[in-house]
């Protein structure tokens, strides 16, 4: 059981910024890099761009725009100061308190769409593809680089749902940003989440099993809607 903090935030281990190490095998999957995939085409519509600036810490209050770019603005600039550990903590908690969830098909007249970070500014809602996104750009605008921020499409065998998180790479662990809990801790607590499909910067990934779960990983992609 993790040490909590004075507010009851579980405490991380102390890590350090840097760059992934390339292993993306997630929830105990094996990845496989592949040329295209049914989302990926969604995916650069969400990230294909150079968004930091729309999270930017240095962005003040004058020009902030919307109220939810302010809120996670000033979440960027009080991250920015802290250890990776309280970071990654701080900027799960930011976005899950104040990016209002809801489905594509209510927020956007569409059964499956990635919004642009700077759509999700503006709407102030989302589902759960657009918190990792969100919380990826964040995370971007303070140093992180893109080889350590994993967006991972996946299936709840609990709920029986299909869901997006991201995956944080440090000092070889993988740290889950997950918008159905505030608590960030490594992928290994998460025992019925299984990987599908990945994209860290302009790579996409497919998850295979070493194990009787590969057939989840190996079914129609096209169907893969996270969050309906």
């Amino acid at each position: 059981v993790a040490a909590l903090d004075s507010t009851g935030i579980p405490i991380l281990p102390d890590v350090s910024r840097g760059k992934g190490n390339g292993n993306y095998n997630v929830f105990g999957s094996v990845v496989i890099p592949v040329g295209a995939l049914p989302a990926a085409r969604a995916w650069s519509h969400a990230a294909g761009a150079d968004v930091v600036n729309v999270f930017n810490p240095d962005c003040g209050p004058a020009d902030c725009g919307s109220g939810l770019r302010k809120v996670l603005a000033k979440a960027a600039r009080d991250a920015s100061q802290l250890p990776t550990d309280q970071a990654l903590n701080l900027v799960n908690r930011a976005v899950n308190r104040n990016l209002g969830y809801q489905a594509d098909r209510a927020a956007w007249g569409k059964g499956d769409y990635w919004a642009k970070p700077s759509e999700i500014a503006r709407s102030g809602v989302g589902d759960c593809e657009d918190f990792a996104t969100t919380k990826l750009w964040l995370l971007r605008s303070i140093g992180f680089d893109e080889s350590q921020l994993q967006l991972v499409v996946l299936k709840d065998t609990r709920r029986q749902l299909y869901h997006a998180v991201l995956a944080v790479h440090v000092d070889g662990k993988a740290y889950i940003l997950d918008n159905l809990t505030n608590t960030v801790t490594t992928d290994t607590a998460f025992i019925s989440y299984v990987p599908i499909m990945s994209f860290v910067g302009g790579k996409n990934y497919i998850h295979g099993f070493q194990d009787r779960r590969s057939a989840v990983a190996l079914g129609n992609m096209a169907d893969v809607m996270p969050g309906e």
